[in-house]
């Protein structure tokens, strides 16, 4: 989960860098991004408190192309927050702690958010469009993100 988060994190963050999005749109780039940082750092604390070592950072990988146009980036977007609330959804069973459970749960409805916004952006409607979210399981997970210089 942290590593996805800063994999997010710095996908947001290259996008703003861009300079592919103006005016709401870049207010929400940059609302998202912070988003997924706090979540990486919210993670890293908790690791670190519960006696676990932080992850180190990888170096992330994007297709080319992908902070050429914002069609390009919010269409990647719309492929990574699906990832992001499938993790946490496949995930929970697992979790013991209940007070873990709840600040998974806590950015797990972040994330929903996050694929509604990109969902607005690439004018999907209505954006809200699942009645229900996929839990993806560990392997899945995984494979989604390896593409990016994820492994493991």
């Amino acid at each position: 989960a942290y590593t996805l988060e800063l994999l997010e994190g710095t996908f947001y963050a290259e996008g703003v860098k861009a300079g592919i999005f103006k005016d709401a749109f870049l207010e929400q780039i940059v609302a998202i991004r912070d988003h997924e940082m706090a979540h990486a750092d919210a993670l890293a604390t908790t690791l670190g408190q519960l006696g676990a070592e932080v992850p180190a950072t990888p170096q992330f990988t994007f297709p080319g192309g992908t902070f050429g146009d914002a069609a390009t980036f919010l269409e990647l977007a719309a492929t990574f927050e699906p990832v992001g609330i499938g993790a946490y959804q496949g995930a929970a069973p697992a979790l013991q702690s209940k007070d873990i459970l709840a600040a998974a749960i806590s950015i797990h409805n972040a994330e929903c958010q996050h694929r509604c916004a990109i969902n607005i952006l690439n004018l999907i409607n209505p954006p809200n469009d699942l009645a229900f979210e996929e839990a993806l399981p560990l392997q899945k997970v995984q494979a989604a993100v390896k593409p990016f210089g994820i492994t493991g």
